[in-house]
């Protein structure tokens, strides 16, 4: 309960799945929009339909003037904390960082978001409250990724603080 998930979706997450594998590590590439704002100012080359790799930046960017940003207290950063990080990490127990110990994992896929509306976004914001209904239930933790295959939910039991012997039971 009041646990949010953040989760890039739609277009520009579709995008960037597509280009991971044309793009090797130690690269940056660019969709053709982005490649659009940033081409008076860069070198690069085209390797794909709507894929650019960035070879450059020939004028450096200036900064622009921004407002200063407010405190954020515990309680607006908690919501977007996973539910087993202590929220005064001074605190943390160091006991704990170096064990080794067993846990419990479980890896889905959530149905894609082919179209962003109204409906597609509520079945989605419906799986991730499943998942996170569950991990809360049994003491778990969720994480949601993205990757070539979608959204990916990652659920973990057995994390410190909250193991117990028949996590892979429950």
């Amino acid at each position: 309960e009041g646990q949010w998930e953040l989760v890039a979706a739609g277009p520009p997450a579709r995008r960037a799945a597509e280009a991971e594998g044309s793009v090797r590590a130690g690269m940056v590439g660019l969709s053709e929009e982005s490649w659009r704002l940033v081409q008076s100012d860069c070198s690069g080359h085209q390797i794909a339909a709507n894929l650019y790799v960035l070879e450059r930046v020939l004028t450096p960017l200036v900064p622009h003037a921004t407002r200063e940003r407010p405190a954020l207290s515990g309680s607006v950063l908690r919501p977007w904390l996973p539910p087993l990080l202590p929220v005064d990490l001074n605190q943390a127990r160091a006991d704990w960082i170096a064990e080794v110990r067993r846990v419990t994992v479980l890896v889905t896929q959530l149905r894609e978001i082919v179209e962003v509306t109204p409906e597609t976004i509520s079945d989605f914001h419906h799986q991730v409250r499943a998942f996170q209904t569950i991990a809360g239930r049994y003491e778990g933790a969720v994480r949601l990724t993205l990757d070539d295959k979608g959204v990916i939910a990652v659920l973990v039991f057995g994390l410190p603080g909250t193991a117990h012997d028949d996590d892979a039971e429950r």
